[in-house]
Order: structure tokens, then C-alpha cells, then sequence
């Protein structure tokens, strides 16, 4: 749902190819997403035969609770470590950030 909420939308298509599963795959996962009323479908405006995931409300509050769950446990964490360590950490997990950014531009590129 991430990947959805920093898009804004994307197809199935898409987010099948950001995940590495099949596009069967996706579909049941989108029918679980959008039963538990956390993602909609809806009609692609350019080509009819595809569709647009977007998050629904629920799913928009469900990936700020996580992120706000991941964010809090890092802060945790690092209030435990010395300034050296969390100068560490924090330039291991900016590298990371990085990298999970450079993928996200090539594949939006793709």
C-alpha cells in the first residue's frame, strides 16, 4: 500500500512489477485490499481496459499507522545508541533510503 500511497495511483500492472508477483497474484491480493475497503479500482481514464489502485481512506490511516509504528521504533533505538553509533546507523540507513529511491526513479522511468 505504500507504493500506492506515494504514487498517488497505479495500475495493477504496476505495483505486480514494484512487488515481483505475478499479475494472478496481484489480482487476489488487490480483491483482499479492496474488500477490506483499504484500496479502490477505478476506470483508467486513458485506456479503458486497465484500472488505477488507489488508497481509500482506511488504507491512507493503515500506512500512516505503520509508518508512524516503524518511525517511533527507530527513534526507540536510537535514543538507546551513542552519538557515534547513531551517526553511524544514520548514514547505513540514508545509503539505504537512497538506493530504495534510485529503484523507485528507475522504475517509474520503466
Amino acid at each position: 500500500m505504500n507504493f500506492i500511497n506515494n504514487a498517488g495511483e497505479m495500475t495493477p500492472k504496476e505495483l505486480s512489477a514494484l512487488l515481483e508477483i505475478t499479475t494472478g497474484s496481484m489480482t487476489a491480493m488487490v480483491d483482499r485490499l479492496e474488500a477490506a475497503a483499504l484500496v479502490t479500482r477505478n476506470p483508467q481514464p486513458t485506456d479503458r481496459r486497465s484500472l488505477l489502485l488507489t488508497l481509500a481512506s482506511a488504507g491512507r490511516h493503515a500506512t500512516q499507522w505503520a509508518q508512524d509504528v516503524f518511525e517511533n521504533a527507530i527513534a526507540s533505538v536510537c535514543q538507546q545508541e551513542s552519538n557515534r553509533e547513531a551517526a553511524a546507523d544514520a548514514a547505513f540507513l540514508a545509503t539505504i533510503a537512497e538506493a530504495l529511491n534510485q529503484a523507485a526513479r528507475l522504475q517509474k522511468a520503466a
